[in-house]
């Protein structure tokens, strides 16, 4: 259940040469009914700081950290696996969850492009949980991409995923993606 809507907060500082650097929160409602109609409310909160340092007119490093409570669900790769609350002993609890990725994009030309990327986010779980319940996630990846004019580009990416669930086990992933993107 969601009773109210999720309230952001951003600052962002931008240097002169382009490099940044954000600091953010989050504060969200989150909770269910159970089979009695009654309803368990809880409140969730995240803090997050990213970055992009520019190196030179062709390289840039992007990193961020995020982490708090609640929140799993908001971060890449746990969505849809239990991962912002949990059934406990006292009905359910928010769950501690962190998250933080780097970044290398690369500009080969003024119309060709690329990125390597790794992240990592982690969830804790209670007892009470599906053995599958998400735990860890480890991502990372590749790509080119051509953008011959404002507004439309074609890419392709190398991704490289593991996920590993509360009892232990992990399961792999690789995926090769072709995008097209058009806009104004």
């Amino acid at each position: 259940l969601q009773r109210w809507p999720d309230f952001v907060a951003r600052l962002r500082f931008v240097s002169a040469n382009a490099s940044t650097l954000q600091v953010a929160s989050l504060v969200r409602g989150i909770g269910f009914e159970n089979s009695g109609g009654q309803e368990r409310l809880r409140t969730g909160w995240g803090l997050s700081m990213t970055g992009k340092l520019k190196i030179n007119e062709c390289n840039d490093i992007r990193m961020g950290v995020a982490g708090g409570r609640g929140i799993g669900s908001y971060l890449t790769g746990l969505a849809g696996n239990l991962s912002a609350a949990g059934p406990d002993v006292d009905g359910f609890r928010t769950l501690d969850a962190i998250g933080a990725f780097g970044a290398l994009h690369h500009r080969w030309t003024k119309r060709w492009q690329s990125n390597v990327y790794y992240g990592y986010s982690d969830v804790e779980s209670t007892p009470l949980m599906p053995l599958t319940a998400g735990d860890a996630v480890h991502n990372g990846g590749i790509n080119l991409i051509w953008s011959p004019r404002p507004g439309f580009g074609i890419g392709l990416e190398y991704d490289y995923g593991e996920r590993q669930v509360r009892d232990g086990t992990s399961g792999e992933n690789h995926r090769v993606q072709f995008a097209i993107e058009f806009g104004p």
